[in-house]
């Protein structure tokens, strides 16, 4: 095929929607549909082009429907980007000839295609999926090939009926193509019966888009089904705000708010030109289609009814908890404040969690209280380690090493310069010189590393720890290690617990050998996890372990303005800025968001590498609030990289962003299947939510991105997998947690209290370790220190380690 390349490609970044014939095949991925091929459009396109996206089922000779935005790559030219693309439905004889020749249907060619087409007529298509026997009443075609062609072109038509059914509604190929792994040829006769099973069944698709679905098939506006997947999104949301259980009576007003607020929703035009199949109204409305715009009738009934479907489905769990035990409900009949609700896998880890850790302190040999002769030898031991390592033990630093080293399962908490570290390093010695195995471990990579460096001591992500295997169809993790294959270790030291989730706590904690230790190492002050949860202070908080503060700062962290700052902050003083050049805690004084960007651009690209000789990539990040506005990341990623990235003809459009060789990026959610090569060439599995690392090699033909992550392993991101990376120039400071980098420029302009307050802006002080640039104001800065104010977590590992540590049980 000649290809005419237009030196401006029009309409460039509008959405298209192209008829065109597929010439052919330059490209394709057979693990995920990745494809680029050549077409030739219909009327009123006039020029072939080039189309790359997901298109798994697409053939020479085969006519869609392209739906996409051009593009101009300075090497390949004009492309067209697609989103989605389904078949064009067409019985004229010469197109189902051109179909059938394609080479896509086994044992098919011109000749034999006419042959079909002549004896069937409009039928073809019908006779392939259907009644494949009559295949051979044409001369040449056995029963058994009959069978062959039929079973190619049934998957081709099934992927194709998938494609017509949900495109109008905003599925992508690339989505469309993991819907059709996970249910197969029957997606979508499922679908049509059930469109939430979406919810259900296949992770990272939400209530919003399979309403979308149902409520256009004419589903009922008050079925369980879908008030139960209201429910499932909601608590959805609950989670992601790190919740572990939303009150019933709380559940119930934002589920009819849900429901109500989407019902009255305008369908898009694409969505009003759908027409359903014949067996898509499972559960007919007795509601007429004028009625949509009505506030529907929903109330306590329904909802329950609602409710009982999904705990008779096992989706969810109602629990209320009383005097030293913890009630679970089968079924409910009525509304009480006391009520909580959650999802069986967080109820269970928290349940599980908390009886592991009471039980390790209170029903252990070492209960009671200690032995002081024991106490002294333990005294003794360490100061001859405090004295060989040439470092001098305050006496809380000493008491917190002796509790944890009493104790099969102990915490210690401080902030920033109390000297976490050198007790993990005491500890490690400790624990080796008497005969003992010790795991060192982090939630994240980073924090495994900085701890490794620290304490000269191999340290690995938990993650790892417990070998993380492929997860279920639902997202959720395998793990290798569990109460049947425990982890080979007398003690393990965790580190950055603030970090530590509710389930992951609990997957450790199965996962330890009888009489293992554990010691939980963090800052209690910092954000709480990202997942749900609020493990540190729960455990600090129910007083039922060992907890150890430690509050004095030492001589070398004195001299340190990032230090002094952030425990200032803490107190509710003001920062203790410097603006000398060796100052490691500076004031760029900004206060509207265009400002404080413009400075963070000059910052990064100019004073950093110009003034103080830092490699801003490698060494410095710029960490924000918020995702929004001109000082949020989402604003500052493209300028920094338009700025200070290396320029290329070589990139790959995603999510917004063009990544190009040299981008810092960040991997963003945990993807358990994703492999990964080692630097001694051996390879591994599982890639982790805030991982960061550099683009190594773009391969846009592939549409693939080579990353180096900071721990020097590298990973190729195929088109499926390049959705888990965000440019990282600059990141939120939640993504930032357990992480400690040279270099911070710290954007904060002002903000909803909820978010800009004083534990945020302790959390983002606490991680520069050499320079601190807050671009801000005073002003800005004084209300954040003021609010004390931050979103409640409702968790209840405090309040069933309480349960658990009198005796009580579930019911």
């Amino acid at each position: 095929m000649i290809k005419v390349k237009p030196e401006a490609p029009r309409g460039e970044g509008t959405q298209q929607r192209i008829v065109a014939v597929c010439g052919e095949i330059v490209f394709r991925n057979d693990l995920n549909g990745y494809t680029v091929a050549d077409f030739d459009p219909q009327a009123p396109h006039s020029e072939s082009f080039t189309a790359v996206g997901t298109m798994p089922f697409v053939d020479p000779g085969e006519t869609v429907v392209l739906f996409g935005k051009w593009t101009s790559h300075p090497v390949y030219g004009r492309q067209l980007q697609v989103e989605r693309c389904s078949p064009h439905q067409t019985t004229s004889p010469e197109d189902l000839i051109r179909y059938l020749s394609s080479g896509s249907i086994p044992w098919v060619g011109p000749k034999t295609a006419r042959k079909i087409v002549d004896r069937f007529g409009a039928d073809t298509l019908e006779i392939l999926g259907d009644d494949p026997g009559r295949l051979s009443e044409i001369r040449g075609i056995s029963a058994k090939k009959a069978q062959e062609i039929s079973d190619v072109f049934r998957k081709k038509r099934d992927f194709q009926d998938l494609s017509l059914l949900l495109a109008p509604f905003g599925f992508g190929s690339t989505r469309i193509m993991s819907i059709y792994k996970r249910f197969g040829p029957s997606a979508p006769a499922l679908l049509r019966k059930n469109p939430y099973l979406l919810v259900t069944e296949i992770s990272g698709i939400g209530f919003m888009t399979a309403d979308r679905l149902a409520l256009s098939m004419g589903f009922d506006p008050v079925s369980p089904f879908r008030i139960g997947s209201a429910v499932l999104h909601l608590l959805t949301v609950f989670e992601n705000e790190g919740d572990t259980y939303v009150a019933l009576e709380n559940l119930m007003r934002r589920t009819i708010q849900l429901l109500i607020e989407h019902t009255d929703r305008e369908d898009s035009e694409e969505e009003k030109a759908w027409v359903p199949g014949p067996d898509s109204m499972p559960a007919p409305s007795d509601r007429s289609p004028g009625e949509r715009s009505e506030r529907i009738g929903i109330g306590a009934d329904e909802f329950l009814r609602g409710m009982n479907y999904l705990t008779e489905a096992g989706k969810i769990v109602i629990y209320r908890t009383g005097k030293n035990k913890v009630l679970e409900f089968s079924r409910l009949e009525n509304i009480t404040s006391d009520l909580r609700v959650t999802v069986p896998e967080i109820f269970e880890a928290e349940c599980s969690a908390a009886r592991a850790l009471v039980g390790r302190h209170y029903f252990s040999t070492k209960k009671g209280s200690a032995d002081p002769e024991e106490e002294n030898r333990i005294s003794e031991s360490i100061g001859k380690i405090s004295s060989e390592l040439s470092i001098e033990l305050s006496d809380e630093q000493t008491r917190a090493l002796i509790a944890s080293i009493l104790y099969p399962c102990s915490v210690i908490t401080g902030g920033p310069g109390t000297g976490k570290t050198t007790i993990v390093g005491v500890l490690v010695r400790y624990f080796t010189d008497n005969g003992k195995k010790v795991v060192l471990c982090a939630p994240t990579g980073r924090a495994a590393k900085r701890l490794s460096d620290a304490c000269d001591f191999p340290a690995g992500t938990i993650h790892r720890l417990l070998e993380v295997g492929h997860p279920d169809h639902s997202g959720t993790a395998v793990f290798g290690r569990n109460e049947d294959n425990p982890i080979e270790a007398d003690v393990i030291i965790v580190d950055e617990t603030s970090m530590l989730d509710t389930v992951l706590l609990d997957a450790l904690l199965r996962a330890l050998p009888r009489e293992c230790g554990i010691v939980f190492i963090g800052d209690k002050d910092q954000l709480p996890s990202v997942s749900a949860g609020n493990v540190l202070s729960d455990m600090i908080a129910s007083d039922k372990i060992p907890s150890s503060r430690l509050n004095t700062i030492y001589r070398q962290a004195k001299k340190s303005r990032i230090v002094l700052s952030a425990h200032s902050v803490l107190r509710g003083g003001e920062m203790v800025f410097d603006q000398s050049l060796e100052s490691d805690c500076m004031l760029i004084s900004k206060r509207s968001s265009e400002d404080i960007s413009e400075a963070v651009k000059k910052l990064y690209s100019h004073v950093l590498p110009e003034v103080f000789r830092i490699n801003s990539l490698r060494e410095a990040i710029v960490l924000c609030p918020s995702r929004k506005g001109p000082a949020g990341i989402s604003s500052l990623n493209p300028m920094l990289q338009e700025e200070y990235g290396i320029r290329s003809d070589r990139f790959i459009r995603a999510g917004g962003f063009s990544f190009r060789i040299g981008d810092r990026v960040m991997h963003t959610r945990n993807d358990y299947d994703l492999f990964f090569r080692l630097p001694d060439g051996g390879t591994g599995q599982g890639v982790f939510n805030g991982e960061l690392g550099v683009v190594l090699s773009v391969d846009p033909l592939k549409g693939e991105l080579e990353v180096e992550l900071d721990d020097r392993r590298v990973i190729v991101y195929d088109p499926d997998h390049i959705e888990n990376l965000e440019p990282a120039y600059a990141i939120t400071v939640h993504k930032s947690q357990g992480s400690e980098f040279p270099v911070v420029i710290l954007a904060i302009p002002g903000g909803p209290p909820m978010l800009y307050n004083r534990n945020l802006l302790y959390t983002a002080i606490t991680r520069a370790r050499e320079k601190l640039f807050v671009v801000s104001d005073r002003r800005t800065l004084a209300a954040m220190i003021r609010n004390l104010s931050q979103a409640e977590r409702h968790t209840a590992l405090r309040e069933f380690m309480e349960i658990f540590a009198e005796g009580g049980s579930i019911e």
